[in-house]
C-alpha cells in the first residue's frame, strides 16, 4: 500500500516538471497560430486550435496551482474571445497577443526550478514574488517584450498587452 502512495507522490511532483518543460513549445505553437490569425483573419481552424491551447494551459496551470500562469492565459482567452466577436484579428491582435505569450515566456524563464522553484510545490510564493520582482510594481503590464525581444514602448504599434 505504502509503494502506491510513493507511486502517487512521484507522479504529483512530476507534474510541474512537465509542465514547464512543455510551456516553451506551447508559446511557440500559439506564436504560430497568432500570426497566422494575422495573416489570415478568417481561418477557424487556426482560431480553435488557439482558444483550445491557451485554455488547456490555462487550466493545467491551474491544477498545479500556477495563478500567474493561469491569470496571464486567462487574459489572454479574452482577448481572442473579445477580438473574435469584433473580427479584428490583424496586426493589433498580433501584438497584443504575441506580447501575453511573451509574459508567459517570462515566467518561465524566471521560475525555472532550479532558479527559482516556482514550478514546486514547496516554494511557489517565492517563484511568484521572483516574477513579481522583475517588474516594475509587480505588475505583468510593465516590461513586456516582443517575440523578437524587443520591448514594448508606449508607441509601440499595440503597447503593452494589459492596457
Amino acid at each position: 500500500m505504502n509503494t502506491n502512495m510513493d507511486a502517487f507522490q512521484a507522479l504529483l511532483a512530476g507534474m510541474p516538471r512537465e509542465f514547464s518543460g512543455e510551456l516553451p513549445e506551447r508559446c511557440d505553437r500559439c506564436d504560430d497560430l497568432i500570426l497566422t490569425l494575422e495573416i489570415s483573419p478568417n481561418d477557424r481552424e487556426a482560431f480553435n486550435e488557439l482558444y483550445r491551447s491557451v485554455h488547456s494551459l490555462k487550466v493545467r496551470a491551474r491544477t498545479h496551482g500556477l495563478s500567474i500562469i493561469t491569470t496571464l492565459c486567462h487574459q489572454l482567452e479574452n482577448l481572442i474571445s473579445e477580438t473574435d466577436a469584433r473580427r479584428g484579428f490583424g496586426e493589433v491582435f498580433a501584438t497584443r497577443a504575441l506580447a501575453y505569450v511573451d509574459l508567459l515566456r517570462q515566467v518561465e524563464r524566471v521560475a525555472r526550478p532550479a532558479q527559482s522553484g516556482l514550478f514546486s510545490h514547496r516554494n511557489r510564493a517565492g517563484g511568484v514574488a521572483a516574477v513579481d520582482s522583475a517588474t516594475p510594481q509587480g505588475r505583468p503590464d510593465c516590461g513586456v517584450f516582443h517575440h523578437d525581444g524587443r520591448a514594448v514602448s508606449e508607441g509601440s504599434r499595440g503597447g503593452c498587452p494589459c492596457s
